[in-house]
């Protein structure tokens, strides 16, 4: 089995609703899941250092997702347009970028990351 989701695999896939994403998983590219606009629920578990770039950019159904321990850093634009996500970040991550939620309603994070603005309307 694969460790690796390519770059746009599934860019624009309006059929995809949940999706759990195997424990060996290393690395996702950029723009993966880029406006699958029906998915609503993704579990990702395994080895997953990084939320890559746009990786879930306007999902906008998007309401779930668990982030494994063993993600450091979430990358720009991660999740922007994610309009129906409630987020619980992990305290591990420890750099997020530039817009990594813009206009994500709720994001909860305790942690020290450090990084550019994330665009988010931050509750915490």
């Amino acid at each position: 089995m694969s460790k690796k989701i390519g770059k746009e695999t599934f860019s624009y896939c309006t059929n995809l609703k949940d999706i759990d994403l195997p424990y060996n998983l290393e690395k996702m590219g950029a723009n993966a899941f880029y406006e699958c606009t029906s998915l609503e629920n993704i579990y990702i578990s395994g080895y997953l250092k990084e939320i890559s770039k746009g990786l879930f950019e306007n999902c906008k159904s998007l309401k779930k997702i668990i982030i494994p321990d063993t993600v450091e850093k979430i990358s720009e634009n991660a999740f922007a347009g994610c309009t129906a996500l409630n987020l619980t970040i992990p305290d591990f991550v420890k750099l997020i970028q530039y817009n990594a939620f813009k206009n994500v309603p709720h994001i909860e994070y305790h942690g020290i990351a450090t990084g550019a603005p994330w665009g988010a309307k931050s509750m915490n």
